[in-house]
């Protein structure tokens, strides 16, 4: 839906009422009306898969979040904050708690689209990109938790990018197995070349010397990688929400148990 398309609806809204349409068929229709206008505007963001992170969330705040975020104020200043003497008593709390469901159902589909998105970006690009973007929508949608009183979004970012980190994690971890694995491989094969076994233990131990160098810069790398999830100056903070703590954690056993198996491997050879 486009921001006029938006601003349009909202008019008509005001017009409908001056002309003594009735405020609780209005306030319905105008939800149904917007509803379809927003499933629009997920299908044109479901659309934009050659877009980087960052342009894919810049048009998702520009197009569906303005619209909805116009939407809902308009409907709450027409039939939250105003009494009508022809609807009952509990109108205007009735009409709270529809919006409140129009809100949160139009935002989970959102985020739903931009968690599927992220799926698919993470471990094949810029982490510290993929970040910046969501940090703008968990700014966005910080800005949106208080444009009107007695809404409530229930969902939020933080959960979106706990699991991007869980999956890098994954994705970084096989990473590992994949690059110690060839890098064994390499090790066995030049110690079958060996022609002198007067070399062999000198060829073993350079061996063994540079494979566990290489290692230490891999899981170095995957760690810098990993810690760009930590910055200070995000909008968002994972370590002060319970599963971000879990997810910390885990990813740090995970790590560990993994430079651990390559540790003993080494120890093995040598």
């Amino acid at each position: 839906m486009a921001s006029n398309s938006a601003q349009s609806l909202s008019e008509i809204g005001e017009l409908l009422l001056q002309l003594d349409e009735k405020p609780a068929d209005l306030a319905n229709e105008m939800l149904t009306c917007a509803a379809k206008r927003l499933h629009e505007q997920i299908v044109l963001l479901q659309d934009q898969t050659e877009r980087d992170m960052i342009e894919f969330v810049d048009m998702g705040i520009e197009g569906f979040l303005n619209d909805l975020t116009l939407v809902v104020t308009s409907y709450f200043d027409m039939f939250v904050t105003k009494i009508y003497d022809k609807e009952s008593d509990d109108f205007q709390e009735r009409s709270l708690r529809q919006l409140n469901v129009f809100l949160n159902q139009n935002i989970d589909k959102y985020l739903t689209l931009v968690h599927d998105r992220v799926e698919s970006d993470i471990g094949f690009g810029d982490t510290q990109i993929l970040l910046r973007a969501l940090d703008r929508l968990h700014r966005r949608l910080l800005a949106m938790r208080n444009i009107c009183r007695g809404l409530e979004i229930q969902r939020n970012t933080v959960d979106i990018i706990i699991a991007a980190a869980h999956q890098l994690c994954e994705a970084h971890s096989k990473s590992l197995k994949d690059h110690f694995s060839d890098s064994l491989s390499s090790v066995r094969l030049a110690l079958v070349s060996a022609k002198s076994d007067n070399n062999n233990g000198a060829n073993l131990n350079e061996l063994i010397t540079n494979l566990y160098m290489s290692m230490l810069e891999k899981v170095k790398g995957v760690l810098q990688d990993l810690l760009v999830f930590l910055q200070t100056d995000w909008s968002f903070n994972i370590k002060a929400d319970y599963k971000g703590v879990l997810c910390v954690e885990g990813i740090r056993e995970s790590l560990l148990i993994e430079y651990q198996i390559f540790q003993d491997s080494c120890v093995i050879f040598l």
